[in-house]
């Protein structure tokens, strides 16, 4: 069992591993703190990791306060947390998650590798807006599930085999 501890003017990082998983996943224990509200990123060393958070440690709320960002995690606004980062050692495909996978990937052409977040569903009328990875970047997207179109902004992804696939798998899915 290993232990690497960092600490910084912005925040404090530990890592431990955690109880026994199978070979391939790695799952840890990371504390990672806002000092006066500001923003601070704590490395994960991992591109893709199913990232959770188990207990605030602040006055400050941590929902909506964090996110998980090019192997960082980013805490902002006063929050201190403890989270629980399960990292996977053949390239990020999980086979599952916590409460089933919150994860779907796709790959698609012109594009990459793309994996649509289930916990960040936003319903608003025919248009349902989520959460995607995108080649290592977290990406605001959505999807119109009345036309079958794919987005971000104001960008239109021209509809493939591989679209639609993303399209129906995001409308139907009960996440």
């Amino acid at each position: 069992m290993f232990r690497q501890i960092l600490l910084s003017s912005l925040g404090l990082l530990l890592i431990c591993p955690l109880g026994s998983e199978p070979a391939a996943a790695r799952t840890m224990r990371i504390n990672c703190e806002s000092q006066s509200g500001r923003t601070t990123r704590c490395p994960v060393n991992a591109r893709w990791a199913q990232v959770r958070l188990t207990r605030t440690r602040s006055a400050a709320p941590c929902e909506g306060n964090w996110d998980f960002q090019n192997g960082n995690i980013v805490v902002r606004n006063g929050c201190r947390g403890e989270f629980e980062v399960r990292i996977d050692d053949h390239d990020g495909n999980f086979g599952g998650g916590w409460d089933g996978n919150v994860y779907e990937e796709f790959r698609l052409p012109n594009i990459g590798r793309f994996v649509v977040d289930r916990r960040s569903y936003y319903d608003s009328g025919r248009i349902r807006e989520f959460d995607a990875i995108v080649n290592g970047s977290r990406e605001r997207w959505w999807a119109n599930c009345r036309g079958g179109e794919l987005g971000s902004g104001s960008r239109r992804i021209r509809s493939s085999r591989e679209i639609d696939r993303v399209v129906d798998f995001v409308c139907e899915d009960r996440g």
